[in-house]
């Protein structure tokens, strides 16, 4: 038993092991491909990263991407890890899944937070970290203008980037189940920020 057990480990590592080298060379293509397969990329991809990929390399693999210096659409790779967000949060939800994965998206975005605020510029670290918390947002509205704020990577308009952040922070910080502890621990990653942008939104959450 227990080596037909070790078996079926093996056996479901290197699925889930190709399943990872498939993804990336759809990735790839991501950066890479023409307008017409980007677009389609961008709806296949979400699902198949859900559907064969375990749960943490699922977030692992979209979170990383959105701030991989390789990737030349940055924009496209945030609407792909807010539509996996929404995949594995719907998940959590379903009493018929049988996995419990309470706060594993929540836990990630935490993990993940510390990476995205340090990017450069600081313009850049507002977009990204601004992108990784309205992913995990329930509000219908946020989730309607996120492909549009994504594709705002390159905007000029600080200001109105700020106040997306604030938002985005805000509907990040006063979602249910979120435990106190952990709102300590957000509200101290963006204090230590070296940018005065993540010091602004702390001073709107105490509000």
């Amino acid at each position: 038993r227990i080596s037909g057990l070790a078996s079926s480990q093996d056996s479901m590592s290197e699925s889930v092991f190709q399943s990872r080298e498939h993804i990336s060379n759809l990735l790839e293509r991501l950066r890479q491909g023409n307008q017409i397969e980007v677009e389609f990329l961008v709806q296949l991809l979400p699902k198949l990263i859900v559907d064969f990929l375990p749960p943490v390399d699922a977030m692992n693999t979209v979170v990383t991407e959105v701030i991989s210096q390789q990737q030349t659409r940055p924009w496209l790779a945030a609407v792909i890890m807010a539509k996996t967000f929404e995949y594995l949060m719907r998940a959590e939800l379903d009493p018929a899944v049988p996995n419990n994965w309470s706060l594993t998206v929540l836990d990630w975005v935490l993990l993940s937070v510390d990476s995205f605020i340090q990017q450069e510029p600081e313009q850049q670290a507002v977009w990204c970290v601004t992108c990784l918390l309205m992913a995990t947002s329930s509000n219908a509205i946020l989730r309607t203008v996120y492909p549009i704020i994504a594709h705002q990577v390159s905007c000029n308009d600080e200001e109105w980037k700020l106040k997306m952040l604030c938002t985005a922070a805000y509907e990040f910080y006063n979602q249910q189940n979120f435990p106190q502890d952990q709102k300590k621990n957000f509200l101290e990653k963006f204090r230590k920020s070296r940018y005065s942008a993540f010091h602004i939104a702390v001073h709107c959450l105490k509000k």
